[in-house]
């Protein structure tokens, strides 16, 4: 989808020279690089090793996991001690995540005990405002190796902390990350939706609700949900005063986007042409993340979902169904 001529062009290769974890020998053995689409509209994360390429985004979320098992068999990679399974999660994290940075910028570390709250000392550093009592912990288990700990967000504020238990073995490599904000002992309101991700139940969260408009002529209702399991998805929807504006808007979405995944008319239950209902790929204005939108047409409005993680857009996408409110 991504590249649908099988060509690409590669941007520089990633220096890791000055990367915590530049001793793993993992990095001796693969290339790390943006590779994009030929007519350059966006770049992904790409890894070489040998004459095979791996992709990985955050718009594929845990699928990156299964590029990452892959690249550890075809390294012969697999961990030896701890060390080797931090440094292959670090890896996997700046790959997967955080666009190929230096883990120790988004990696939460912790070597003493955690500072009292009413500590008046400044400044305070991201694993004090974490909590963790200790970050990373590795734990030697069958068959391999379970890494445990906690990234932030590389934002202006830091974002929400992300806690990430993963398990290597020698046939996988499997994660679960939740946000610090959503703790499994959080009462779930009202507010709140279950939907099903896979084989995983992810909440959802009103964190934000405002009011806007757009240069053409919209008037919009902008709400920010949290995820219990990643990206959480910000919401809009556009209220226009006509129907062929509402249209303009879904055709401008199709026609800029990197791929569209569906993109079907629904009716409602009078059995009419109501609306339409479309699935997209799109690029940040970096160039270099991808995201995924849902999009419902209604009459004169249309509702965006949009999320970095695509397995999340598609588990969210009832948050709003226009078609329930025919």
């Amino acid at each position: 989808m991504l590249f649908p001529t099988a060509e690409a062009w590669e941007e520089e290769s990633q220096d890791t020279d000055t990367w915590s974890i530049r001793a793993a020998p993992i990095l001796k053995k693969i290339h790390i690089l943006r590779v994009g689409d030929m007519a350059r509209r966006f770049t992904v994360t790409g890894v070489s090793a040998g004459d095979q390429l791996f992709i990985f985004d955050g718009l594929f979320c845990s699928e990156n996991s299964e590029a990452m098992r892959e690249l550890i068999k075809v390294t012969n990679s697999s961990p030896k001690n701890r060390l080797d399974a931090l440094n292959l999660v670090k890896l996997y994290l700046a790959l997967s995540l955080y666009q190929d940075d230096d883990p120790d910028k988004f990696v939460a570390m912790r070597s003493g005990k955690p500072r009292l709250k009413n500590d008046p000392e400044i400044p305070r550093t991201f694993s004090d405002l974490v909590g963790v009592a200790h970050s990373p912990q590795i734990f030697r288990e069958a068959g391999g190796y379970s890494v445990d700990l906690y990234t932030r967000e590389l934002t202006v504020t830091g974002g929400p902390a992300i806690h990430w238990t993963i398990k290597l073995t020698p046939s996988g490599f499997d994660e679960e990350m939740s946000s610090v904000e959503r703790a499994a002992d959080r009462v779930v309101s009202e507010g709140d939706i279950e939907k099903t991700a896979g084989n995983k139940r992810v909440t959802f969260h009103v964190d934000l609700m405002a009011n806007g408009h757009t240069d053409d002529g919209a008037v919009t209702d902008i709400q920010v949900w949290s995820a219990s399991d990643g990206p959480g998805i910000s919401r809009i929807h556009y209220y226009y005063p006509s129907r062929e504006k509402a249209e303009k808007r879904v055709e401008d979405f199709l026609q800029n986007a990197l791929g569209v995944l569906q993109n079907t008319p629904w009716k409602n239950g009078e059995a009419r042409t109501s609306g339409a209902e479309a699935i997209v790929i799109r690029v940040n204005e970096d160039k270099r993340s991808l995201y995924a939108s849902h999009l419902y047409l209604n009459e004169a409005s249309v509702l965006e979902l949009s999320c970095p993680c695509l397995r999340n857009v598609l588990a969210g996408r009832s948050i709003d169904d226009p078609r329930g409110h025919n």
